[in-house]
């Protein structure tokens, strides 16, 4: 076997025991110094080496993300423009009132089933709901992706209960019901359920018993009978014969009981307890307010027996 050489556990001999220079010692100093700058050197070149390497990846990677986020885009933009998932499959209405026909919505609604809901126009839907819903303010349409569209209708209020004057075009019969001929064919009109909105349609209605009670207005002197769903009183000639009724209340000190309108006179009578009092809508109602003042100031309301007719200019007949 080979001989091996072990290291000496005790110090050298003297003779053998070289004395270190001043200038060794500096030599070697020098020497480990270098050693270690160059190592510092080193590790400086690995870092900048990995730094630029990475730097370069970085930049490619940025222009390879600019092409896949546009491929990513196109094909987000096929998946609107094509995918069967964003076809209409259902379809919500949320009625604010009862009186609000669902069925016959949603059978106006039945069309938008299988279009795709990014195309779908919120006006036409809009206006398939009024078709219907004549007295709605309010047809707010949602897009609920993927497959549903909500409708939320809030209708007009129901300002006055009309009860509508029976004519010899008219058919009573033994049910408690209205038979009417109108456009649309032959309407059936429950009893006491005709209510006037607030945008002046006529509607057949059912209120519930624990309702505030509604004012009463009698229709008569019609050709022919109005139908639900149809303009019986526009708001503003509904808005004078309540101002009308507040001036005779509040400034005359007159309950008035019956609100009768005359259509086609275009003009409308309060009766109180006593007499009554006679509008039309061609006169400002300043104008009628004021003959009804300068009247009373030459006749007592006593004197009067049937009525005072607020309607000619320059004069105010009465009975």
């Amino acid at each position: 076997m080979p001989s091996v050489l072990k290291r000496l556990t005790r110090p050298l001999p003297r003779q053998f025991n070289r004395p270190v220079t001043q200038g060794t010692r500096m030599f070697v100093e020098r020497r480990h110094k270098r050693d270690r700058q160059h190592s510092r050197e080193r590790s400086r070149r690995w870092v900048r080496r990995w730094r630029t390497f990475l730097v370069e990846r970085l930049a490619a990677s940025r222009r390879w993300f600019k092409y896949l986020l546009a491929l990513a885009a196109v094909l987000v933009v096929c998946l609107f423009l094509f995918s069967p998932l964003l076809q209409i499959r259902e379809v919500r209405v949320v009625r604010t009132e009862g009186r609000v026909d669902l069925q016959k919505v949603l059978e106006t609604l039945s069309p938008l089933y299988g279009q795709h809901l990014l195309f779908l126009s919120t006006r036409d839907v809009t206006a398939r709901v009024r078709q219907v819903v004549p007295d709605a303010v309010s047809v707010s349409v949602t897009k609920q992706y993927p497959s549903q569209v909500s409708v939320r209708i809030m209708l007009a209020p129901l300002v006055a209960h009309v009860r509508i004057a029976a004519d010899e075009t008219l058919l009573a019969s033994g049910s408690g019901s209205v038979v009417s001929s109108g456009a649309s064919g032959s309407v059936v009109i429950k009893a006491d359920s005709e209510y006037l909105t607030g945008n002046g349609l006529l509607v057949s209605a059912d209120r519930p018993p624990t309702a505030e009670p509604l004012p009463t207005i009698r229709v008569v002197d019609w050709s022919v009978r109005p139908v639900p769903g149809t303009v019986i009183l526009p708001p503003e000639f509904f808005d004078r014969l309540r101002r009308a009724e507040n001036a005779l209340t509040l400034e005359f000190g007159q309950q008035v009981g019956l609100r009768t309108v005359y259509l086609r006179a275009r003009e409308f009578h309060l009766d109180t307890p006593a007499i009554s009092f006679w509008f039309d809508i061609r006169t400002p109602l300043e104008a009628q307010l004021q003959r009804l003042r300068t009247f009373l100031k030459a006749v007592k309301l006593p004197e009067v027996k049937e009525y005072i007719d607020l309607r000619l200019t320059g004069r105010v007949v009465y009975q």
